[in-house]
């Protein structure tokens, strides 16, 4: 009973302090799950089922850990795309003759799997394609498996920059809550992948790339390119 009431204690003090104490707050979607393992759990408690109990209590923890939300300050300087994930790097790429370039960021299970929007700009168009669940890790997820891409036209020059998400072999649901001609700021909230999965972000050539393949990332925070000076 005692171990079941700590565990409790912590998810529900992280949700109604929205986790101010390590800046994280909760998605919204997440707390009917929370809930609902958390009332399992009082139920498993009363019928002194303690093991089921303490592994619904574990199972409401990671929950909340999965769907934590980074408290994040809108990004003020317009010549920078910030991540739009947390994850690693796993490849930059060339993908066209006019020089855009491709910077493809892994989630794990434990990276946070919100979206985050890596510019100022405006939502020119949304495109999702069913597709299939292949390993994330592997560069066909991009042409293979499930993914929305948003294209966002930049503020500051007009050009299209263009963010993927990719379902992986967990991940089986993508969520994305803007719409086309919605204006943006870089480091807003924009979507979701459930458990691990890939993001990508297409970029012009008028962009100097900053990080490398192994970089750790964090959306909302890292600078993943910088317009070049003319």
């Amino acid at each position: 009973h005692y171990i079941s009431f700590f565990i409790k204690s912590v998810v529900f003090f992280t949700i109604i302090n929205k986790g101010l104490l390590m800046k994280y707050s909760i998605y919204k979607r997440a707390f009917p799950l929370i809930l609902i393992f958390l009332t399992l759990s009082l139920v498993s408690c009363l019928y002194k089922c303690f093991v089921t109990c303490i592994i619904l209590d574990i199972i409401a923890i990671y929950i909340a850990y999965f769907f934590r939300m980074p408290i994040l300050k809108i990004n003020e300087n317009e010549d920078l795309v910030i991540s739009p994930a947390w994850g690693k790097v796993t490849s930059i790429e060339k993908v066209d003759s006019n020089g855009n370039r491709t910077v493809s960021i892994f989630l794990s299970i434990f990276d946070v799997h919100l979206q985050t929007v890596p510019c100022h700009g405006t939502v020119k168009e949304i495109n999702y394609t069913k597709g299939q669940f292949v390993n994330a890790l592997k560069p066909e997820s991009s042409e293979c498996n499930e993914r929305n891409s948003i294209s966002i036209e930049y503020r500051k020059t007009g050009q299209i920059i263009k963010v993927t998400q990719i379902a992986g072999l967990i991940a089986r649901r993508i969520f994305c809550w803007v719409k086309p001609g919605q204006k943006i700021s870089s480091g807003e909230y924009y979507g979701l992948i459930s458990f691990g999965s890939r993001v990508e972000v297409t970029l012009p050539d008028s962009f100097d790339i900053i990080v490398k393949p192994g970089d750790k990332v964090r959306c909302g925070v890292t600078t993943l390119a910088k317009l070049k000076l003319v």
